[in-house]
């Protein structure tokens, strides 16, 4: 992780946009996005499934010191093309019933906030769902179930003091039953931001899978 943490500092093609909070209007979200590197920087699997093409997966005691503990806002969503290049648009704000996912990393469990589009009528859908986790130091996945939630395969601490995260994670699956994949780009929230989220999404999903 310190070679692409290096590498990313490297490029002088970071793009800089700035990101609407979906919590806090006052709040100047930029977002880091993944630089265009000029070329293709995943290869997708027979089962459409991308890869990384320089991963260094973060060791298990970074990953405990820098993302267990914090809150992480999702700023954007690009689309994994099947070329291996990232779509330069952010799908956020773009699609009807589309909400981001945030995250807090407890030691063992994963808090999620999500916005649930069918549930609109309890908080505005707005929910939040404790889920236990492992993070597979070897792969970089981060397994809730039986299933890989995201994988982490870039971390960039700015000078100004922001940290972002940069995961794939499953988007959807398309008409033909292929999946679809993204890179999600979250930003490490402060304990207020990360307060203001815990206050907004006060609902447990969890009360109405069995419904």
């Amino acid at each position: 992780m310190k070679f692409f943490k290096m590498l990313l500092v490297a490029i002088v093609a970071v793009q800089f946009t700035s990101c609407n909070s979906d919590f806090e209007e006052e709040s100047d979200w930029i977002c880091i996005l993944p630089p265009d590197w000029g070329q293709p920087v995943f290869t997708l699997d027979s089962d459409s499934i991308p890869h990384f093409n320089a991963l260094n997966p973060m060791s298990m005691a970074d990953f405990e010191a820098r993302v267990v503990g914090y809150g992480w806002h999702c700023n954007a969503l690009q689309r994994i093309n099947n070329d291996g290049f990232i779509s330069s648009d952010n799908l956020l704000g773009q699609y009807f019933g589309l909400g981001p996912t945030h995250y807090y990393f407890d030691k063992d469990i994963l808090r999620k906030f999500m916005y649930i589009d069918h549930l609109g009528y309890i908080n505005g859908g707005m929910m939040y769902l404790d889920q236990g986790y492992t993070y597979d130091d070897e792969t970089a996945h981060i397994h809730v179930g039986n299933y890989d939630e995201l994988q982490l395969f870039s971390y960039f601490d700015s000078s100004d003091g922001k940290v972002f995260l940069y995961c794939i994670c499953l988007f959807g699956i398309d008409s033909a039953e292929v999946p679809r994949y993204c890179v999600a780009t979250f930003q490490r929230m402060t304990n207020a931001e990360l307060n203001d989220v815990r206050n907004l999404y006060s609902v447990n999903f969890a009360d109405y899978l069995s419904n």
